[in-house]
């Protein structure tokens, strides 16, 4: 990971930081799991067979990561990070006439490369000069599917429209989705100061330069992403396709609103063709860069010089060679350390390692935060009692992870508070195989030799090797001040904390990939005390002279009590309010699908955050799987009467192992566009359908009617999480059939003041506790309007901050000790009032206070009249 910029963690790309995040286009190489090919770019579609006859793919072991573009027969030019990114030439290949990756066409060539240029005043990672230049081992043999392409004249500034093509991940989230086939989408050209302000305002900071070229729109989800890193960005010169700019960088996830991807400007590289050996251009021979590189998302790919990074894993396929041996260490013996647990995140019937715990008793083990962030805790199992991760063990238990509680101060990535406690579904049998680890005494520093073990990468190069067997080093404590110079020295920056330790060994021996929230350990009085938690380190592994740094286990032994405690009384004695409040239990809110900067630490569809006080956010709900069973009512509300609400209709997601969750609700407008809320349509995808005529989700009804979402449309002035302007529209790939349980609602007069009483509908939760409980039928509730400035106060007083409401929003009550509220997978739906004889959409639920129904709070709703010149501007025009 590139340490000041990137957002993704290698192996699981799941980067769910304070905001949105810098990072280079680069992809997963080696495939995670198996991932579903879909056909549309970020915002675009297929391209035709040979309409971009100049784009390569560069590939190393079959498997693209990066794209060029032919300059001619003998010369390839991409991004300087990509070249960066091959540690050994003699394995990168080019593929010229490709279309589809997965298949071998007879249009195809496969070139080696002899040699590679990098721009001389390219400084590695994200920023200007971002070129390099691949001289081929052999002639492409150009025809009508291998084409040169044609250069921008220089000290030209393009401006207009433009056209992108590559294979980059075609997906808006951190997940990213691999197409098969080239995809290609039309973009359009933003100036660099507009570029340089958006960028600033979504990430805090920007390196846009003047030899960078930006493209948008800056209102839709259309970017460039991993895998279309050294792509061409072209325009049109009549029919000939012009290069005017190479994929450089962007935001992740990529298609965030707002964001726009950067691109190295050609000019820079016009001079490079005519005399490309000359000294002032890096070359690139057979042995990598004397530098450390680092890893980014999925990759395990070399991208900078020494860098820091969590100890993820990369995730390999099964064929990768096993190796017996950690990075300096040895294999442990079988049953040596019986407090370690391999921490395996499922996919259908697949599990893999991706972090290791230790035991603290039956309930509960402790891991590093940066493992438990972005993987819902019912895709988590604990295996204990391993030894040998290829097989199955008669020693081994596995049991089910029922929360994870990650330390309130952990802001994600590389930095201090990675330290998370795991609580399992089941008790562990404690025997000779599966035993607890004792914790260093309070505030207490380790010195002297400790002992690291656990199943990381054994590899000292940018590729890992996972070992099948668990493995064991001796390590040194290391002075945490020269643990700080030597990790600036080595990657010019340290996030070294004095809540971490660290250790150091000049013969190369450190912690891995894989070895994340593992135990690092001292043997006192025959008996193992843990003293940390392996948590960052220097990539590759064993970098000579470079510390693995750990998080200090006796600076959180309150914490992990009070946790421990406070959930055992969470559990056992929810029924007594004062037991509850003795324990220390206090309220807050669900999160939506992708995890904003604020206070928030858990998944969307969780939604059982145990935090320090009231929280706020937007009603979204658990989308899979379902973790408690049907209800029949809303929160304070009833079941709805069968084609009442005929507006109203479902949102759902598609995944690959499961089948549509309903996530958020959204109205009928017309029969080609709905009305959702914008944190609703931030967090759909491709694959999100929409079911109106439902009434019962867990049946298929004669009445429904299922559509694509075709585009999504947010608010320009919707800032993300909980405020002003959450509103979006929806346009439906076909037309719904209007008749009896399908008919569109009516939009209010612009900016009318909603009034007295109004009805709230929907599919969410009907739980008062931080469970959620999803119905699977739709309920209905009556709520009053309350004016704004009581709205404002209510938030404000039991916040003690200001109060989020906008002026754009509409709340209602009562605000009495009766639970009536939106919750949980209400958000996007309609809130509407009964006037002059016809139903009228009022409000759009947005956010409110959890547990859904906490007396006295309001929830809080997009006001629709605020917004129907935008609405019916926006569907004029689209």
């Amino acid at each position: 990971m590139y340490f000041k910029a990137i957002v993704s963690f290698v192996f699981l790309a799941m980067a769910i930081a304070e905001r949105p995040k810098i990072g280079l286009r680069m992809p997963p190489i080696f495939p995670p799991f198996t991932r579903s090919i879909s056909s549309q770019v970020v915002g675009g579609e297929e391209a035709e067979v040979g309409s971009y006859p100049f784009i390569v793919s560069l590939q190393i072991f079959s498997q693209h990561f990066c794209a060029g573009s032919i300059l001619n027969e003998k010369w390839i030019i991409t991004a300087g990070h990509c070249i960066n990114s091959v540690p050994i030439l003699s394995i990168l290949r080019v593929k010229a006439g490709k279309y589809n990756l997965r298949l071998i066409e007879n249009t195809e060539q496969t070139v080696k490369v002899v040699k590679a240029y990098v721009h001389e005043n390219y400084k590695r990672g994200i920023g200007p000069y971002d070129i390099g230049l691949l001289k081929l081992a052999s002639p492409l043999k150009l025809n009508n599917n291998v084409q040169a392409i044609e250069l921008a004249p220089p000290e030209s500034e393009p401006t207009g429209k433009a056209w992108l093509c590559g294979w980059g991940s075609i997906s808006t989230t951190n997940y990213p989705i691999m197409p098969n086939k080239l995809q290609h989408v039309k973009i359009e050209y933003i100036n660099r100061t507009t570029c340089h302000e958006s960028v600033k305002r979504l990430t805090g900071s920007s390196p846009v330069h003047e030899t960078n070229v930006c493209t948008g729109p800056l209102y839709n989800k259309i970017s460039a992403c991993s895998g279309d890193s050294g792509g061409p960005l072209i325009s049109h010169n009549g029919k000939k396709s012009v290069l005017t700019g190479i994929v450089s960088w962007g935001i992740f996830p990529c298609g965030t609103l707002g964001a726009p991807s950067v691109y190295t400007r050609i000019i820079i590289a016009y001079q490079r063709t005519v005399a490309p050996e000359k000294k002032s251009i890096k070359c690139l021979n057979s042995k990598m860069y004397s530098k450390a590189i680092v890893f980014f998302a999925f990759l395990a790919m070399a991208v900078a010089s020494n860098t820091v990074s969590n100890r993820f894993p990369d995730d390999t396929s099964d064929s990768n060679p096993f190796e017996t041996r950690v990075v300096g260490g040895k294999p442990a013996t079988k049953g040596q350390y019986p407090f370690i647990v391999s921490l395996q995140q499922t996919m259908g019937r697949q599990s893999r390692h991706f972090c290791a715990a230790s035991i603290l008793n039956e309930r509960w083990v402790l891991s590093a935060a940066h493992c438990g962030k972005g993987i819902p805790a019912s895709r988590i199992t604990v295996k204990a009692g391993k030894n040998n991760l290829k097989v199955k063990e008669a020693t081994e238990q596995t049991v089910k992870v029922l929360k994870v509680y990650i330390h309130e101060k952990y802001k994600g990535g590389v930095g201090p508070y990675d330290i998370a406690l795991f609580k399992l579904a089941t008790p562990l049998k404690m025997n000779k195989n599966v035993q607890a680890i004792t914790l260093a005494q309070p505030n207490s520093i380790p010195t002297g030799n400790v002992w690291l073990c656990g199943w990381g990468s054994t590899s000292t190069s940018i590729f890992p090797i996972m070992p099948d067997k668990l493995q064991h080093v001796m390590l040194n404590i290391m002075n945490l001040k020269s643990c700080n110079q030597t990790i600036i020295k080595l990657t010019g920056s340290s996030s070294v904390d004095k809540t971490n330790i660290c250790t150091g060994s000049p013969d190369r021996k450190s912690s891995c990939s894989g070895d994340s929230g593992g135990p690092l350990f001292k043997i006192t009085n025959k008996k193992p005390v843990l003293v940390g938690i392996v948590s960052w380190g220097v990539i590759p592994c064993g970098s000579r002279g470079a510390p693995s740094v750990y998080t200090r286990v006796s600076n959180y032994n309150n914490w992990i009590a009070q946790k421990m405690l406070t959930c055992y009384c969470y559990d056992s004695l929810e029924s007594n309010d004062s037991l509850l409040i003795k324990c220390g239990l206090f309220m807050r809110l669900s999160l939506n699908s992708k995890m904003y900067s604020k206070p928030i630490v858990f998944l969307a569809f969780l939604a059982m955050a145990v935090a320090a006080r009231l929280e706020i956010d937007k009603q979204m709900p658990p989308v899979r799987p379902h973790l408690s069973s049907f209800q029949t009512r809303v929160v304070g509300g009833d079941l709805a009467p069968k084609g009442m609400y005929t507006w109203i209709g479902s949102l759902q997601m598609k995944t690959l192992f499961f089948p549509p969750q309903h996530f958020c609700g959204a109205s009928i407008l017309n029969e080609q566009w709905i009305l959702t809320a914008a944190h609703c349509a931030a967090a759909a995808s491709a694959n999100t359908i929409f079911k109106a005529g439902k009434y019962n989700l867990k049946i298929t009804e004669p009445t429904e009617q299922t559509v694509k979402v075709l585009k999504t449309y947010i608010h320009e002035g919707y800032k993300g999480n909980v405020g002003g302007n959450d509103i979006a529209l929806m346009k439906l790939a076909t037309p719904l059939k209007f008749n009896e349980y399908v008919k569109p609602i009516a939009l209010p007069k612009p900016n009318s003041e909603p009034t007295g009483d109004v009805w709230l509908s929907g599919w969410g939760s009907t739980s008062t506790t931080n469970f959620p409980i999803m119905p699977s039928k739709l309920q209905h509730v009556m709520m009053h309007i309350i004016d704004r400035k009581s709205c404002d106060a209510k938030f404000t007083e039991v916040m003690g901050s200001p109060s989020p409401v906008d002026e754009t929003n509409i709340c209602t009550g009562p605000l009495s000790s009766k639970p009536n509220s939106a919750c949980s997978g209400d958000s996007g739906g309609p809130l509407t009032s009964f006037k002059e004889q016809k139903w009228e959409l009022s409000g759009v639920v947005s956010w409110g206070m959890m547990p859904c129904g906490s007396p006295g709070m309001p929830s809080v709703f997009a006001k629709v009249s605020n917004y129907i010149d935008w609405i019916t501007k926006k569907m004029q025009d689209s």
